[in-house]
């Protein structure tokens, strides 16, 4: 038997054999097997010594593909650091320091409360960001907005000189941090939504194609004109054409393959 737990259990050998285990309990051949999913980790897809190593020298036809929740979650962070190069504005480095301002503090807490008595609103327990977990900033920065006012009402009547509290104030004082924030609120459920259906525990490939056709659709509804996207096959649409995208994003062909995505 092959160890669960341990300094080896992380390693290619201990993962496959564990797999090849599963497989031949439910008697199912690696011939029957289509494709591997996994991150590119070296211990996942390295040409030697890798899990994707050993299943090729067993069924050299299987076809070894990146994982889908990982492509999302890296397309997703690809245009959150092209919207910071354009606007300078993180929502990961506002909620990371929104979150650890509060953390363990009972006093800036229980002084935060009282602003949002006076805006009439409930106080709501500050959320952290973790970066490792993908679907968290979408839940902070939404917490963020709903404490908005009382949030900004803190930092301005404050005056603390530790440089996470002048960034705070600085981003509270700033009028469009509202506004980067609704976008980020508008945008981020496109991915999160199919992100959530590629975690489901229930076997979901016969969902793939068509959800992965919707998805690029939702995305190419945010910067192409309705007429653009009638085409019925998403490699008709040309969405690299000037004349089909909306005022705004004429650069936005060179920061996007379709191809890429779509196979």
């Amino acid at each position: 038997m092959c160890p669960t737990s341990g300094p080896s259990c992380g390693t290619a050998e201990v993962i496959y054999q564990k797999m090849d285990e599963a497989l031949q309990k439910n008697a199912i051949p690696w011939r029957n097997c289509v494709s591997l999913s996994v991150d590119n980790a070296p211990v996942n897809t390295g040409a030697r010594n890798s899990i994707a190593s050993r299943i090729l020298k067993e069924h050299g036809s299987i076809y070894i593909h990146g994982c889908p929740c990982h492509v999302i979650h890296n397309t997703a962070k690809q245009a959150g650091l092209g919207f910071l190069e354009v606007c300078g504005f993180d929502p990961e480095d506002l909620t990371v320091d929104v979150g650890y301002w509060f953390k363990g503090s009972t006093n800036r807490k229980g002084y935060l409360t009282e602003f949002c008595e006076l805006h009439g609103s409930e106080y709501l327990e500050i959320l952290m960001h973790v970066s490792i977990r993908w679907l968290s900033l979408e839940r902070c920065l939404t917490r963020t907005l709903q404490q908005y006012e009382p949030l900004a009402s803190y930092f301005k009547s404050s005056d603390e000189k530790q440089p996470r509290f002048r960034r705070l104030l600085e981003a509270f004082s700033n009028p469009m941090t509202e506004v980067y924030l609704l976008f980020y609120q508008a945008t981020l459920p496109v991915f999160s939504t199919f992100n959530l259906l590629l975690q489901r525990e229930k076997s979901s490939i016969f969902l793939l194609h068509d959800e992965i056709r919707s998805f690029i659709r939702k995305l190419l509804s945010k910067f192409l004109k309705p007429a653009a996207l009638q085409h019925q096959g998403l490699h008709e649409i040309l969405y690299k054409d000037p004349s089909n995208q909306l005022p705004g994003f004429l650069n936005f062909s060179h920061t996007m393959d379709l191809t890429s995505v779509t196979n």
